[in-house]
């Protein structure tokens, strides 16, 4: 499997998921353990950064349309609604 650029989420989590099949079916030689735990490793950084930058943009987004009273700090029902 190339090191190739990570370019989206589901690639990354796509090639994530065949590195640990290859650990699970113990398909990696000790040469390329090394390797492929470190693309591993990069993969998860990148997944992890992208899941808190969309946390992020949703939080803003889903502040942005929240009544007038909510913004200002006044309780409202869909206050529990919201998932973050």
């Amino acid at each position: 499997m190339s090191e190739e650029k990570i370019k989206s989420f589901e690639q990354a989590k796509k090639e994530l998921d065949g590195i640990l099949n290859e650990f699970d079916g113990d398909q990696v030689t000790l040469d390329d353990l090394v390797p492929r735990l470190k693309r591993a490793k990069e993969l998860i950084d990148f997944c992890t950064k992208k899941i808190k930058q969309v946390e992020t943009e949703a939080k803003e987004i889903v502040k942005s349309i929240e009544p007038r009273g909510a913004q200002r700090g006044e309780a409202s029902a869909k206050d529990e609604d919201v998932p973050f």
